[in-house]
């Protein structure tokens, strides 16, 4: 965002809601929107406006509602998505099929789960089937967040999956106890 673009969002700021908006308050607003999207803070202010906000935004509920992403599907379209996709049967047909008709972090979310798993978790178990979709619906949310912040942080969505399939736990050879440390050995002559 230029400066001008921040001076047009303080403009309607000051003009959009009732309160004193003064030239303090233009220059910390116009000195934290620099570094964001125009374009996303003019939709956040529409959405504000939409949503009836009464009083003048503060600066982190503006770029807060920036930040958002209406094309997110909310728990029951993921949910829905994840049913149809393991309907299919090789896990390359379940996410393509997920890449082309849901939202990208559906899919993610299905590689970072497992494919199998998902498949293999009794979710229509009449005992504990309510308990294992609950379950599936707290990782989503907890990932759903963990995405948000890797993406305003500039990182891309699916590091930290990847970076736990690679420093995971692994299972402990017995035998190394038993050998001597490579330093340890002494030659004798």
């Amino acid at each position: 965002m230029t400066s001008t673009e921040a001076q047009t969002v303080c403009f309607l700021l000051r003009e959009g809601w009732p309160g004193q908006f003064d030239d303090r308050k233009t220059a910390a607003y116009s000195a934290f929107l620099l570094g964001h999207d125009h374009e996303a803070i003019m939709a956040a202010l529409h959405r504000l406006v939409a949503k009836g906000a009464r009083f003048v935004p503060s600066i982190g509920e503006l770029v807060g509602e920036a930040a958002q992403d209406p094309s997110l599907p909310s728990w029951d379209e993921a949910w829905q998505a994840l049913q149809r996709a393991m309907k299919k049967s090789p896990e390359a047909a379940a996410l393509a099929h997920l890449e082309r008709e849901a939202h990208p972090w559906v899919a993610a979310f299905l590689r970072m789960v497992g494919w199998q798993t998902l498949r293999n978790t009794p979710f229509w178990d009449p005992d504990f089937g309510p308990l294992r979709l609950k379950e599936l619906r707290e990782a989503w949310v907890a990932w759903v967040e963990r995405a948000e912040s890797r993406q305003r942080s500039g990182l891309p969505v699916e590091q930290g999956a990847a970076r736990t399939a690679l420093t995971g736990p692994r299972r402990l050879d017995p035998l190394t106890a038993l050998r001597p440390a490579p330093n340890a050995i002494k030659e004798e002559s």
